[in-house]
């Protein structure tokens, strides 16, 4: 599943040098973790003013990531270790300061900045000038990989649906399961609750924006951004 729309860095383009004290206070629970520093940087990126130059110095972001419209803080953390540095991305929900969610664990691949879209995704750039990075969401309960979150609006159907493209939804999140109704691909719908812990046994129980009401199960490979906005994705609570 590829997203459509493009991300921004909420972060040193607002003239904001120092990271913001909650994300301080709340990494002094992580023994020897710190905020990603440029001397942690893949080197085959370019120098830091290059990076400071184009807008993509970002170790750290500000955004409503879990959608109760507080302020959330993203950041890239290290930590040295004497077989090379590990990388991983942390989230500090204003909502409860106090608490880490990991939305990358500690790993030796490098992690070079993060950004945010409106839509509150979160890109970990392992590359920064590519459109190749993954993206996570909050589910209501934890930051996974590619999913949308109950209340967030999708497009039903592929990447690129053709104009005769027609999806079923379902009775249940299983294959095979009795059909209950047929929409166009493209069709807006509203996330009710979602199934699986992978892009692979993912379903979504979702409301298609029908005159007529139809709630039914599609699977994780026919949810898409085709045709959206960020600011539609992001949804009513």
């Amino acid at each position: 599943m590829r997203i459509l729309f493009g991300f921004i860095t909420a972060t040193m383009a607002f003239g904001q040098e120092q990271a913001p004290p909650v994300l301080t206070d709340a990494l002094r629970t992580l023994d020897g973790v710190r905020i990603l520093e440029p001397r942690f940087l893949d080197p085959k990126i370019g120098t830091l003013a290059q990076l400071k130059h184009d807008h993509a110095w970002s170790p750290w972001a500000v955004g409503d990531t879990d959608r109760d419209d507080v302020q959330d803080v993203i950041a890239v953390v290290v930590k040295p270790t004497p077989k090379g540095p590990q990388y991983g991305v942390v989230a500090v929900h204003g909502s409860e300061p106090n608490r880490i969610h990991w939305v990358v664990p500690m790993d030796k691949t490098i992690i070079n900045g993060v950004a945010l879209d409106h839509a509150g995704f979160i890109e970990p750039r392992y590359c920064v000038y590519c459109d190749a990075n993954p993206w996570y969401n909050w589910t209501g309960s934890a930051y996974r990989a590619e999913v949308f979150g109950v209340g967030q609006v999708l497009a039903v159907g592929e990447d690129i649906p053709g104009a005769d493209t027609v999806v079923d939804l379902v009775a249940r999140a299983t294959e095979g399961s009795r059909i209950v109704g047929r929409v166009k691909g493209g069709t807006r719908a509203t996330v009710v609750a979602i199934r699986g812990t992978d892009f692979e046994s993912r379903w979504y129980l979702v409301d298609a924006h029908l005159a007529k009401a139809l709630r039914g199960w599609i699977p994780g490979s026919y949810a898409s951004t085709w045709g959206l906005k960020s600011e539609e994705v992001r949804g009513e609570r």
